[in-house]
């Protein structure tokens, strides 16, 4: 029954996000808006505000990458679809998107001892994407790319694992078998939130773009 909730609350969640810029998915439908100050980014590498969490900030290192309320359309989405398919006990895995940061870089992370999505060992390499404990992601944003097209959902899903059981880790090697907590289901996961992602977005910039050219 859980998993019909994108598809009953794809439209509304849209059409919200259009109005409001933002909305933030939760029992109570929170609505963070205040303005200080720090949701803005002025300069790289400093720490603003995602609207609609309370204590999730991102850092990035062109001010140019993606703005607050695209990154908070996408953890409520994420959070939407993860709620749908995984439910979550205790409000871990919301709790966890309350209180995360969140950097964008324009370079690939160097890591080590690292796993590929089927769980093969790479020992050494440049990342595109890594989450630290549950509490911190990097994302490498090639030029031009579009939010669903970073692995954002990805690191998600790992910060996710790691709140949601409790096991000090979100699943390395994910569809491997070294670890627990990443399936098969978690990687579909992703591809159904980048898509819901991707329509949501250009819809959004499609009407950014009319209010630009028939201003009221």
């Amino acid at each position: 029954m859980r998993e019909r909730i994108p598809s009953i609350c794809f439209a509304v969640i849209l059409l919200t996000n259009i109005a409001l810029g933002c909305l933030t998915i939760s029992q109570k439908m929170h609505l963070w808006n205040k303005l200080d100050g720090t949701y803005e980014c002025v300069t790289p590498s400093d720490l603003t505000r995602i609207p609609g969490f309370k204590f999730t900030y991102q850092k990035q290192d062109s001010c140019k990458l993606f703005p607050k309320e695209s990154v908070s359309i996408g953890l409520n989405i994420f959070y939407l679809y993860w709620y749908s398919v995984f439910g979550d006990t205790a409000d871990a895995v919301l709790n966890n998107l309350n209180n995360l940061i969140i950097e964008w870089k324009v370079q690939r992370m160097d890591f080590e001892n690292g796993y590929r999505l089927d769980g093969t060992y790479v020992p050494e390499g440049k990342a595109v994407g890594l989450a630290f404990g549950k509490g911190l992601i990097q994302i490498f944003v090639e030029e031009d790319a579009r939010i669903e097209e970073t692995s954002f959902v990805h690191e998600l899903v790992h910060v996710s694992i790691n709140a949601a059981t409790g096991q000090n880790h979100g699943d390395p090697d994910h569809e491997g078998d070294k670890y627990e907590g990443w399936t098969r289901r978690h990687t579909q996961l992703i591809m159904e939130v980048n898509d819901a992602l991707k329509a949501i977005m250009e819809i959004k910039h499609g009407a950014q773009d009319q209010e630009e050219t028939y201003p009221y």
